[in-house]
């Protein structure tokens, strides 16, 4: 099937782009690149298109948006001890951004709000806005994170980690701090983590604290 002309420029965008990625450590798989901190982690930036336009009488401002157009550039940062305990099964070789846990939006960075960005035919323009961006507020968001723990010294400063609530935060906080060593703090975040949120998410903590060789009261 033909490729549309928005994918052809968001290609084309992508280009740009990834001359300033791959400097950095990162390599290219389709609208995904990765690279591995010497901390071990991998830190993931996709290139998401809008949907495929609607019909004007389906969109409600505000509720349920148009998207055709637009892109978004997804941060992400991939715990493996966190995958490798839920999935029970080793990180792939490339890591899609929607298996990371810590996450964030480029657009998000910088506006304040999720916001996407229009896919203008001024390629270089729009390449060197989004290079400024990331050199600005995308680098230094994954800069956080070069190590289990840098992350959780983000968990203790703030409470939760990015894109997530304080249960979910906490259990991969648990998580990490047993891959780390520390079983009684491991223990203590696991206790707290079962102590947050619905029936569901408690009984998901118990099954990986007993995978962890935790018993929770």
């Amino acid at each position: 099937m033909p490729k549309s002309e928005f994918a052809k420029n968001l290609d084309a965008l992508q280009t740009h782009v990834t001359a300033f990625l791959k400097p950095l450590g990162f390599r290219k798989k389709g609208r995904t690149h990765n690279r591995t901190t010497e901390g071990g982690l991998v830190q993931a930036v996709n290139f998401q298109m809008g949907e495929y336009p609607i019909g004007e009488h389906y969109v409600i401002p505000g509720i349920r948006e148009s998207f055709y157009g637009r892109f978004a550039v997804n941060l992400g940062v991939l715990l493996p001890c966190v995958y490798e305990t839920e999935w029970q099964k080793p990180v792939p070789e490339f890591t899609q951004e929607h298996f990371c846990t810590i996450r964030n939006r480029l657009g998000t960075l910088a506006f304040g709000t999720d916001n996407w960005f229009e896919l203008t035919s001024d390629i270089p323009t729009l390449a060197t806005t989004l290079v400024h961006f990331f050199d600005e507020l995308g680098l230094p968001f994954f800069e956080q994170f070069p190590d289990y723990h840098s992350v959780l010294a983000y968990y203790d400063a703030h409470g939760d980690l990015p894109f997530q609530n304080q249960g979910r935060a906490t259990l991969e906080a648990a998580i990490i701090a047993h891959h780390l060593g520390d079983a009684h703090r491991s223990q203590q975040l696991l206790a707290k983590a079962h102590s947050i949120g619905l029936k569901g998410f408690r009984q998901y903590v118990s099954t990986l604290a007993h995978r962890l060789g935790h018993q929770l009261a």
